[in-house]
């Protein structure tokens, strides 16, 4: 964090100003920062206040100064994510489950090490419903109102079936019986209802 204090001593707080707030209230920004009118405060106070306002990713700035007895807090908001969408999933069953963990993301500041994450966690997704080989690609736009809309595109390819199931080393019992036992099954034409014969790793 750049933290821009001046040295001082306790002292008490008359005045508290907001810079730069577009979406979040002057009261919602005093709210995060932990200070108050008539607080006496020090360095650490305003240190631990630079602190939890960053915590809570609304912010990509913050500076904070103190002088005469009054707060100044400047700082400049992250873009909120207006909108995500989901394209190249035609499976309703999947594409609500993608939903409703994008649905989650939406109205919240858009900081790029989670969407990496969120990108991984869809692809998982996916991934175990037998789509072992998808791809996808995330782009952002810009709403030139400090917001932005994320779409992510999938391309599926083909579920991967599993064609055989092999049990190597010494073996007390036969294939059939260890077959029995797993959650995976081969694919075979008459095992059309069953999504057991799709390649899941956590399976």
């Amino acid at each position: 964090f750049f933290i821009n204090i001046s040295s001082i001593n306790a002292d008490i707080i008359k005045e508290i100003q907001i810079e730069g707030n577009q979406r979040l209230s002057v009261e919602t920004v005093i709210m995060f920062s932990g200070l108050d009118l008539n607080d006496e405060v020090d360095n650490d106070d305003l240190n631990i206040s630079i602190k939890e306002l960053y915590k809570t990713n609304y912010f990509k700035d913050v500076k904070i100064s103190f002088q005469n007895n009054k707060i100044k807090i400047k700082i400049i908001e992250n873009p909120i994510i207006q909108s995500i969408k989901i394209n190249g999933v035609k499976n309703k069953s999947i594409l609500e489950k993608l939903t409703d963990v994008t649905k989650k993301s939406e109205k919240y500041p858009y900081l790029k090490n989670n969407i990496l994450e969120q990108n991984k966690l869809l692809l998982n997704m996916v991934r175990s419903a037998g789509f072992y080989f998808a791809e996808i690609e995330a782009s952002i736009i810009d709403n030139k109102n400090n917001s932005v809309d994320l779409v992510y595109n999938f391309n599926l390819k083909n579920r991967a079936i599993i064609k055989k199931i092999n049990f190597q080393g010494n073996k007390i019992f036969r294939d059939s019986k260890l077959r029995n036992v797993i959650k995976s099954e081969e694919g075979r034409f008459w095992k059309f209802l069953t999504s057991d014969k799709y390649l899941d790793e956590r399976k």
